[in-house]
């Protein structure tokens, strides 16, 4: 585990994984609410993607300095920014973005925002930006009740504040779908409990021409907590089609 310090100071933690291949390709995982950088599904991407990656925790979030918010997506696709420019000052080329749950959402809005990196993945990603949490949905009358509630995930106790909830449920997925300027690949499971996948059948259609490829998975919960290698067979089949079309079009 290292640090790099974002724009105001703040260190987030993060781990480098290079691939076997030569390659200065690099990817940078972005991950759930209430997750952080080691979920077993980023563990697994890093260890099979045929590319080097970048995991890391947003402020507040795992081993990262900084104060947690529910919501704070302003920060927190300044801080993939801050990864990004970091990424390329250490001779990387970075040519994908990788979001699960929350990640999801931010990979597109980082893209509409910056327009500097040129695949997203996005891994089960909510249009309906109203559909919460599970974990959050059970606090929410004692967050109505008190402004605020605390909630333990894995052994960190986070604070979710009611105008964080406002503020995650009012983000509009469509106007982001939209302005996203990446070629983008959406992976989703029929079984997910937390968000179902015709979230991701929404964003696919408003993605436009940026919707690259689209993959509906069967029998694996919101997490992939018993999948083998098929997201990450996933991914890299992408990266394998995308990237000679890129250099094509000097693109990377």
């Amino acid at each position: 585990m290292d640090y790099i310090s974002n724009d105001h100071g703040i260190k987030l933690a993060y781990n480098l994984h290079l691939s076997e291949n030569e390659t200065n390709n690099i990817v940078i995982l972005i991950h759930e609410a209430l997750s952080d950088r080691n979920n077993p599904l980023f563990q697994k991407l890093a260890e099979n993607l045929t590319c080097n990656s970048i995991r890391f925790d947003m402020q507040g979030n795992g081993d990262s300095e900084g104060v947690f918010s529910l919501a704070g997506y302003g920060k927190e696709i300044d801080d993939i920014h801050c990864l990004v420019n970091w990424a390329r000052s250490q001779g990387y080329k970075v040519v994908g973005l990788i979001g699960h749950g929350k990640g999801a959402n931010e990979v597109m809005m980082y893209s509409a925002k910056y327009a500097d990196v040129p695949l997203c993945v996005s891994i089960a990603p909510r249009y309906d930006m109203k559909l919460l949490p599970n974990a959050v949905k059970e606090l929410l009358p004692q967050i109505e009740a008190n402004g605020a509630a605390q909630i333990n995930v894995r052994g960190m106790v986070l604070n979710i504040e009611k105008a964080a909830v406002n503020d995650y449920s009012h983000v509009d997925m469509s106007k982001v779908a939209k302005n996203v300027k990446a070629w983008t690949c959406i992976i989703h499971s029929k079984a997910d409990e937390e968000v179902p996948y015709s979230e991701s059948v929404d964003l696919n259609k408003l993605l436009g021409k940026m919707a690259f490829e689209f993959h509906l998975l069967e029998n694996f919960d919101h997490y992939f907590t018993n999948s083998d290698n098929e997201v990450s067979t996933l991914v890299n089949n992408f990266l394998t089609k995308t990237l000679p079309l890129l250099r094509l079009k000097s693109l990377i």
